[in-house]
């Protein structure tokens, strides 16, 4: 049986952390981390990107890493998403 190769597999990730409902976050970006690291090596995926509330950025280490399983690949996977505020309406704004 043959490992799907890491990069492909990454676009799987970046995916579901879009369409999955417990993260549902368009924008999120997977990459491996550091490859130049000294061994010994592990893989280690980031995901980058905002999240918009403290339940779906919960939940995305579990997402990606269930994609990452499902294809072969046992990862360290790294949150590095920023929480987002949704922004305050400005005094006199025009609701539409």
């Amino acid at each position: 049986m043959s490992v799907t190769p890491i990069e492909h597999v990454l676009v799987h990730v970046t995916d579901a952390l879009a369409t999955d409902p417990r993260v549902a976050e368009l924008g999120l970006a997977a990459h491996l981390a550091d490859e130049d690291a000294p061994p010994p090596r592990t893989t280690v995926v980031v995901v980058e990107g905002n999240v918009s509330t403290p339940e779906r950025k919960a939940n995305v280490v579990t997402v990606a890493a269930e994609v990452l399983e499902d294809a072969g690949w046992h990862a360290v996977v790294q949150d590095r998403t920023l929480l987002t505020s949704p922004v305050p309406p400005v005094d006199g704004a025009e609701d539409l």
